[in-house]
């Protein structure tokens, strides 16, 4: 199994700097999975969407057989 993770720093939410915003969707992406034991992963499916500060979907976290 692999955890693949897309994030698209595109857009305002990144700039100037994209370090702080990566950091905040890195952070509430490890949140999400505190705790959790590999069967929980099935739960959200095979993918969890990444959301910008600015609410925008920026990417995707992917587990892969």
């Amino acid at each position: 199994m692999k955890l693949k993770i897309t994030i698209n720093l595109d857009n305002d939410a990144f700039q100037p700097d994209p370090a702080p915003e990566i950091d905040r969707c890195l952070r509430n992406f490890l949140n999400r999975l505190e705790g959790s034991h590999p069967e929980d992963l099935k739960n959200w499916g095979t993918t969890m969407v990444f959301i910008d500060s600015n609410g925008n979907r920026v990417g995707l976290a992917t587990i892969e057989d």
